[in-house]
């Protein structure tokens, strides 16, 4: 029988020659021979790991955690596998579990950061991706990742510094240069952007982070052909970067023209979701939020002391144009667009009163000198009787939209983290059901509301921004319609939309996607 320590050499000697899986063999019977061995046998899983062999790799790590479960590297290497079989709730307490024998297991930080990322759980995630820069300041995926994850949090200026860190690190790195781009394009910059894409697509154009950022600029550089053919051709065992290739695809193929194909692109990104949307809660949400603010109720409760009209609301469904609304207001000199801000659904679960909330509110407004400061977050429509009292003379625009179109614009949307009723045309249909009966509530309240709706700004520009502003108690400036000269950086998925001058192509699209659309309009009626 061979020596172990003779088995081991060979194996090292076939690492060094690239034979992993002759490797992975000398380490199984070097295991067999060991079976006592806590290093031998995470090895041999690092191994089979890389061989792709998960399963395999997972019942080797189990076997070592029995024989030492103090080793936290034993703990984070199991997480790994389990998070490439997809089976993230159980990967996500083992590296919980790794950390907690070392606070300092930059790997164990760095995944669970990513990990929780992806699900949308993006306090924790920064935390622990700080943690992980921290520990290896010269990890490339650690500057990347918490680039990302700062540029869906809307800090543009952080991420982008942070994805030039790892270029620096890493000259030359696709996914460095992806995260660059994509900023430089949301800021508006193009030319900055093609600049920094066009190489790094020449060099990794199946890298799919290059290949998705590409796809943004790529009509515009009439370059769609290849980068339809790009996305087509890219294979990844991620499913959030397929996930994301797929929305990509998906835009393109629907400007276009090629809506059969889109539409089977976007369904197959949405069906990549993780998340699932639980119908009876949110139902039971809108229903106690209706039955808190009744007529009766709301007459008899108590407002704020805060006259502040500083805040301007707007709300409505996602991809109906509350971004366009915030747009054309921020335009104007006195005002300024602050985004979709969180602070309205916190304060309204919290159980501060409603002068320490209106305070704490306006706190985060404190940076903008303007008299109007836009927050457009659209899930606000469920806390408008609260908003009322919060703030008695703040204004509230309400846009509406075509619901098909809404729908299918947030069925085709690839958003970040919640909406999860987004991947399903059944669940948009039911939570735009439960938002018209909540607006419906709201219309019995004497709120100071202004309704608008997005065909109409469409069809009537001007009168329609006269409207707006004339509500927000701002005079006429021309510069509000011209509003795609404004340079700010706009965090949400219109960022787009909104450099451009309005159009009416939006106007009706679902009729080109009518064949695919019965599980909506069954939901709808």
């Amino acid at each position: 029988m061979t020596d172990v320590r003779d088995l081991l050499n060979e194996a090292h000697r076939a690492l060094e020659n690239g034979q992993t899986a002759e490797a992975a063999t000398l380490y199984g019977r070097a295991a067999a021979q060991a079976p006592e061995n806590v290093s031998i046998g995470n090895n041999l899983g690092v191994i089979l790991e890389q061989l792709g062999r998960f399963d395999e790799a997972l019942a080797a790590y189990d076997r070592a955690i029995l024989l030492d479960s103090t080793r936290a590297d034993i703990h984070a290497n199991r997480a790994n596998v389990l998070h490439a079989l997809g089976r993230d709730d159980e990967a996500i307490p083992s590296w919980r579990h790794a950390l907690a024998l070392n606070r300092d297991h930059a790997q164990a930080a760095h995944n669970l950061g990513v990990c929780l990322r992806e699900r949308g759980e993006r306090a924790e995630a920064e935390s622990l991706l700080r943690l992980a820069s921290n520990l290896v300041p010269q990890s490339v995926d650690a500057q990347i990742n918490l680039g990302a994850l700062l540029q869906a949090k809307g800090d543009p200026e952080e991420a982008l510094e942070r994805y030039r860190r790892a270029a620096k690190l890493a000259p030359g790195s696709p996914e460095a240069a992806a995260g660059e781009a994509t900023i430089l394009e949301q800021r508006g910059d193009l030319e900055s952007a093609c600049a920094v894409i066009t190489p790094a697509f020449a060099h990794a154009p199946n890298n799919v982070d290059v290949a998705v950022a590409f796809a943004s600029v790529a009509r515009k550089l009439r370059r769609s052909a290849e980068a339809i053919s790009a996305l087509r051709g890219l294979s990844t065992a991620s499913r959030a970067k397929r996930q994301a290739a797929l929305f990509a695809l998906g835009k393109l193929l629907d400007a276009e023209g090629s809506y059969s194909e889109a539409f089977d692109a976007y369904e197959q990104a949405n069906r990549l979701s993780a998340n699932r949307f639980d119908r009876e809660s949110f139902a039971s949400t809108a229903a106690q939020i209706r039955e808190r603010y009744s007529p009766e109720r709301f007459a008899a409760a108590q407002c704020s002391s805060n006259e502040s009209e500083v805040p301007v609301f707007v709300v409505g469904m996602p991809r109906s144009g509350t971004t366009l609304v915030e747009q054309i207001i921020a335009s104007h000199p006195d005002a300024a667009g602050a985004g979709e801000l969180p602070f309205i659904e916190q304060l309204a679960a919290s159980p501060k009163s409603l002068d320490e909330a209106a305070s704490e509110y306006l706190s985060h407004l404190a940076g903008f000198e303007q008299p109007r400061v836009v927050d457009k977050m659209p899930g606000n429509f469920l806390h408008l009787g609260y908003i009322a009292k919060l703030f008695p003379r703040a204004t509230i625009i309400h846009i509406s939209r075509d619901a098909r179109d809404t729908c299918l614009s947030c069925y085709f949307q690839h958003f970040k983290d919640g909406h999860a009723y987004s991947h399903s045309l059944d669940d948009l249909g039911f939570v735009y059901r439960e938002y018209e009966k909540t607006i419906a509530h709201w219309r019995t309240l004497p709120l100071r509301m202004l309704e608008i709706r997005y065909e109409d700004i469409v069809a009537n520009q001007e009168r329609e921004t006269r409207r707006l502003l004339e509500f927000c108690d701002l005079p006429w400036d021309e510069r509000c319609m011209r509003f795609h000269e404004t340079k700010r950086f706009v965090r949400t998925a219109s960022y787009d939309q909104v450099r451009q001058p309005l159009y009416a192509q939006s106007v009706g699209r679902h009729r080109a996607y009518a064949e695919f659309l019965a599980p909506l309009r069954a939901a709808l009626n």
